[in-house]
């Protein structure tokens, strides 16, 4: 094989790579429109704050393929609370963690 022939493939070969990885940054680019086109649609269609704040939870977990994301509030300068977590998809709020042992009354000091 010639010189020419190997710097014709190792041309092929980069234009391969670049290709792939466009159609990578692609599929991200798509997943991140679905995402963001679910909670516009979640804004504009639902009036409950909680609602949409859940909507968003989810939605985030689904972007960053986390099987937990939770909602803290900041009660005070220093102390914060969980308000809301989605687990696997599912949305719990403050009722749902009143009645839990595991997470009812914990609060976290914030620096």
């Amino acid at each position: 094989m010639s010189v020419f022939e190997h710097q014709i493939d190792d041309d092929v070969s980069a234009l391969q790579e670049q290709l792939n990885a466009a159609k990578e940054r692609t599929k991200e680019l798509v997943r991140a429109d679905q995402a963001l086109r679910k909670t516009i649609e979640a804004l504009a269609g639902d009036a409950d704050l909680s609602s949409v704040v859940g909507r968003v939870l989810v939605t985030a977990g689904e972007q960053l393929e986390a099987s937990v994301v939770e909602y803290w509030i900041h009660d005070s300068d220093t102390m914060a609370r969980l308000a809301m977590s989605c687990r696997e998809g599912r949305v719990y709020n403050g009722s749902d963690f009143a009645n839990d042992p595991r997470v009812a009354g914990i609060t976290i000091r914030v620096p």
